[in-house]
């Protein structure tokens, strides 16, 4: 099935549950038969893959300045983190102890990095996180 679209590319990141196969097939097909370009932003965004021959710390320090660099206020704020199996433990290890020593705190005050959220909706997100107390306690 073919829909009738006078355009040249379609690059959507909009699409209704763009996480449905049937929708990203659909939206696809139909502009492969018009032989348009498609590109498409499926929650893959802000990812951050860590191979093997990385340089950890370095790797570890840039997370973290991604993560609470600007309170995590900003739209490229890391969301997902690959991690070749190998480095797997070490490279948490190493990202738990840096994140002990980010300071959350009033945003007026100097030396805190991570401020308050500011949007109740997130609060849920924040409290059911408690998996990470076994590494902070």
């Amino acid at each position: 099935m073919c829909a009738s679209v006078p355009l040249h590319r379609i690059c959507s990141a909009n699409l209704p549950n763009p996480q449905s196969n049937d929708t990203i097939l659909d939206f696809g097909s139909a502009c492969f038969c018009h032989g348009m370009v498609c590109l498409l932003e499926l929650s893959g965004n802000n990812a951050i893959i860590v191979m093997d021959d990385a340089d950890i710390q370095l790797a570890v320090r840039s997370m973290l300045f991604a993560a609470v660099g600007t309170a995590g206020q900003r739209c490229t704020t890391w969301r997902r983190l690959l991690l070749h199996e190998s480095i797997y433990r070490t490279f948490l290890d190493q990202l738990v102890e840096v994140y002990k020593q980010v300071r959350i705190g009033d945003p007026l005050e100097n030396g805190a990095a991570k401020r308050a959220i500011i949007i109740n909706r997130q609060r849920p997100t924040v409290q059911n996180a408690r998996w990470l107390d076994k590494y902070f306690s």
